[in-house]
């Protein structure tokens, strides 16, 4: 692991401009800044523009005072963050695991609305990840995480180039900030309304192995959020895959307020479209919020191929602040049904890279997850939480399968689907920041498995510990 420290230096960041704060939804080590958003959002009375999330936040719902790597001092220089990270993982009657990553952000703010952001990695963990394609190099993964130009003004917020976002709510069914994307969004805003638009290009797919032809891949997106009151936003949206040989950008998903499965259903060009809403309603110290995204629904039942399961996913959720002194609570339930985000044509599947574009978990399994949240200070949190979520065995990545058409008359199968493996799992954990310039994430807890890996009665139960310790150095160039 030493080697990471002789071979590599990086770029990295996060830092106060005429805007706000500019907070790119980019390490772990920010979740506690949103931790603080949500909490501050009805102490401060002041709600986040989610549509903005995660580059232009107010001063009013986060503040960096604490963080010394974070004062940079003028916007008027290039503003550079090192880090370097390691994460270990120590589980009962298991081998430890550690893995190191070092980053480096840069950031610039040539004028008062224009800002410029890049973030590199080498990283020995994503080196070990299955799912992972590109090159490695002594046993690291490395790249360009981030790199993106962006505008902000208090109507009009625009990026291009490689980013992570979340629309509607943080952990989206929609598109989730677990991967960034290249390409390019924006945001209209006008009296109650904003819309929004986002077009990123996806991983190419090959036709045949061993040829060099390959299906394009693109995702286009919209949404049109409306606060009805100060209390409640309703959010509506549309998203699309859609590819394949020698396909390109079409004009037609261009169009931010042109409904894509009307016109796709015209053109006879069979492209994956979704819809769903998405709400967030603030009551006193409380904020209810939920998402419900549509893959699939069948509404009439005219042929032996309306039997197919509606494809549906839900998340629903409730957040209190101070229900003890200093004390926020979280309860939230998720669930998503199998096949959604998967399609008959692998290029039209929700993915890139063979992740999900919307949930992490992808499909075919329901959570449920209860956090309580203590703040020691501004920079220190105590979190218990405790989750039991239900895995199905079918997958985002599976070949379509239309067992419905085997069949004569009504068909159903379970949810979750098949050998269902059950996780109850409860933690207690710290996240700080200490010193200014280092940040400490420690978890443990109790994991409980039956039907591991959808085996009947391959069942595990173990205790484990997770610390996440990261030190930071900046500078103005």
């Amino acid at each position: 692991m030493n080697r990471l420290f002789i071979f590599i230096f990086l770029i990295g960041f996060a830092v106060k401009t005429d805007a706000g704060v500019f907070l790119p939804l980019d390490d772990s080590e920010h979740r506690i800044f949103y931790k603080q958003i949500e909490r501050n959002e009805y102490l401060n009375h002041t709600a986040f523009d989610y549509f903005k999330a995660p580059w232009f936040i107010p001063d009013s719902l986060v503040d960096l005072s604490h963080y010394n790597f974070l004062q940079l001092g003028s916007t008027e220089n290039v503003n550079v963050i090192f880090s370097v990270n390691d994460r270990l993982f120590i589980k009962e009657k298991s081998k430890t695991i550690s893995f190191e990553k070092l980053k480096a952000k840069l950031f610039a703010q040539p004028f008062s609305n224009i800002y410029f952001y890049s973030s590199i990695s080498l990283d020995e963990q994503k080196a070990e990840d299955p799912a992972y394609a590109g090159k490695k190099w002594r046993g690291l993964a490395g790249g360009i995480d981030q790199s993106f130009a962006a505008y902000n003004s208090k109507s009009f917020t625009a990026i291009a180039g490689r980013f992570k976002a979340f629309w509607g709510i943080e952990k989206s069914l929609l598109l989730s900030a677990e991967q960034p994307l290249d390409g390019f969004s924006y945001s209209v805003k006008w009296k109650k309304l904003t819309l929004s638009y986002q077009l990123a290009k996806l991983n190419q797919i090959g036709l045949t192995i061993g040829t060099h032809f390959y299906e394009n891949r693109y995702f286009a997106g919209h949404r049109i959020d409306i606060s009805l009151t100060e209390n409640f936003r309703i959010g509506l949206f549309e998203s699309v895959i859609f590819g394949g040989y020698g396909r390109t950008v079409e004009f037609n998903y261009l169009n931010p307020v042109l409904y894509f499965h009307a016109d796709q259903l015209n053109d006879n060009t069979n492209d994956n479209t979704f819809l769903g809403f998405d709400f967030t309603y603030y009551y006193k110290k409380s904020k209810l919020y939920g998402q419900v995204f549509v893959d699939d629904m069948q509404i009439e039942k005219k042929s032996q191929g309306d039997e197919e399961p509606n494809e549906i996913g839900i998340t629903v959720g409730v957040f209190q602040t101070d229900i003890y002194r200093n004390t926020d609570i979280e309860f939230s339930y998720t669930r998503i049904t199998n096949r959604t985000y998967n399609q008959t044509y692998p290029k039209n599947r929700y993915t890139e890279n063979n992740r999900s574009l919307g949930y992490y978990d992808a499909n075919d399994f329901d959570l449920i997850n209860a956090e309580v949240r203590h703040w020691l200070n501004k920079n220190t949190n105590l979190t218990l939480i405790a989750s039991y979520q239900r895995q199905g065995e079918g997958s985002i990545n599976d070949p379509w399968t239309e067992p419905w058409l085997d069949i004569e008359g009504d068909y159903s199968e379970e949810f979750p689907t098949g050998i269902v493996e059950k996780r109850t799992k409860i933690q207690l954990g710290v996240a700080s920041f200490v010193a200014g310039n280092f940040f400490i994430n420690a978890d443990g807890g109790y994991l409980s498995t039956a039907n591991k890996f959808h085996i009947e009665s391959n069942s595990e139960k173990t205790l484990f510990l997770n610390l996440y310790l990261t030190a930071f150095l900046s500078t103005a160039l």
